[in-house]
């Protein structure tokens, strides 16, 4: 390449680009679909890598950081070859920055291998998606050999149906000493919370649990189901960014001793370092009329609001709504704002310097951010010349984003 007309420098930049590059720390929960490029049937940013490497020897030590920066295992032939590859030549080891496994439920893959876990000494993320896996399957004592790894992120797909899967994940959260940052997804429904399984997830929490986590994003709509089972503060009390999902479950899904939301206003309680905030409120359709409600917004909300104990100390507040899939309405959405006077409360944030809301919307047809911003002031009057309103559109929708749009 000594008669090159580019600057390897330049071509270095362009090799960076092949690589997705990771999203804000708040939507870290699509990694388990989305974030990670080299997952199996969306390999092209890997093949494009690979090309690199062959096409040029000055090209091959940038291409190399990218290939091995996220190693993915989907079989257990796959750890097997790595361990092979990193045996062969031990610098391919710290080129590891993530680990992701899939955990197949009729098979185990040995990620936690002694090779693995003292070889990868620069990876401090691991993703797992643990839907439609066992931890039955698993070795005694698994999750200590997963805290060898000098964990300080960790992103779960946690299905909360299963009590095997829900315990050893929890295990893992609450063992890693260095944990700084964590997403759960929580899918399916959640398990009830009988006193049994309480007292089991309560003895294994630790006082240490989660010291150090600073960023936190929970969502699923099993969420505050699954805060009744766990202990009180199961994400400790150092937490600076919290990302949440609101919505309430279903009535025809709420056991008779439901008493999540407590548990969930609890924990953002004991949450006193809280700068930014970011919420997901959802829809609810209400059964059997289909009739569509945001009790999370006119109830959910001030609720939170109320429950930070230090709201001096609150910098970001973002309100992610996204009213596509459910059929919600504008009027509704904007109607159940003003009820929640959440302008009230928030003139008592005096270092909140926005107040941000990001909206989808249709690709015809649909609003535009000035006829947000009017609204939403309209519907928060106590906020006027106090705090400023800003309105993102994050999303367009091909079909309609909210139920009064014509269908596309």
């Amino acid at each position: 390449m000594e008669q090159s007309r580019l600057p390897i420098e330049l071509c270095e930049r362009v090799i960076d680009c092949l690589r997705k590059p990771q999203g804000p720390w708040w939507s870290r929960y699509s990694p388990l679909i989305e974030r990670l490029p080299y997952r199996e049937g969306s390999e092209k940013p890997l093949r494009n890598l690979v090309a690199c490497a062959r096409t040029c020897s000055a090209w091959y030590p940038r291409a190399r950081l990218h290939i091995y920066y996220t190693v993915v295992f989907n079989y257990p032939i796959q750890a097997e070859l790595f361990m092979r590859s990193i045996q062969e030549n031990p610098r391919l080891a710290d080129l590891v920055h993530e680990l992701m496994v899939y955990l197949p439920g009729e098979y185990y893959i040995p990620f936690v291998h002694g090779m693995l876990t003292k070889s990868l000494r620069n990876m401090h993320t691991m993703v797992l998606p643990l839907a439609g896996t066992s931890a039955r399957s698993y070795p005694p004592h698994h999750h200590v050999l997963v805290t060898q790894f000098h964990l300080t992120e960790l992103l779960l797909d946690l299905p909360t149906s299963e009590e095997s899967t829900l315990l050893y994940a929890f295990r893992v959260i609450w063992s890693l000493r260095d944990l700084q940052i964590l997403t759960v997804y929580l899918s399916h429904k959640a398990l009830v919370a009988t006193d049994t399984l309480v007292r089991r997830m309560r003895s294994l929490r630790r006082p240490s649990s989660c010291s150090k986590l600073k960023v936190l994003t929970v969502r699923g709509y099993s969420l505050p189901q699954t805060m009744a089972i766990l202990p009180p503060f199961p994400f400790g009390t150092a937490v600076e960014k919290l990302c949440i999902q609101l919505n309430e479950p279903r009535p025809d899904e709420v056991p008779a001793e439901y008493t999540a939301s407590h548990a969930v206003m609890e924990q953002i309680r004991h949450f006193p370092l809280l700068q930014e905030l970011r919420i997901h409120p959802e829809a609810i359709i209400r059964v059997p009329t289909s009739t569509v409600s945001w009790e999370n917004i006119s109830i959910t909300l001030p609720l939170i609001l109320r429950a930070l104990q230090s709201p001096g100390k609150l910098t970001v507040l973002n309100i992610m709504v996204n009213g596509h899939y459910l059929g919600a309405t504008r009027d509704s959405l904007l109607s159940n704002l003003s009820q929640s006077k959440v302008d009230e409360i928030l003139r008592n944030f005096p270092n909140l310097a926005v107040l941000c809301f990001e909206l989808a919307e249709s690709a015809t047809g649909g609003r535009d951010v000035a006829w947000w911003e009017e609204k939403l002031l309209d519907h928060l009057p106590a906020l006027r010349g106090v705090l400023p309103i800003v309105a993102k559109i994050t999303g367009r929708w091909s079909s309609r984003a909210w139920k009064e749009d014509s269908v596309q």
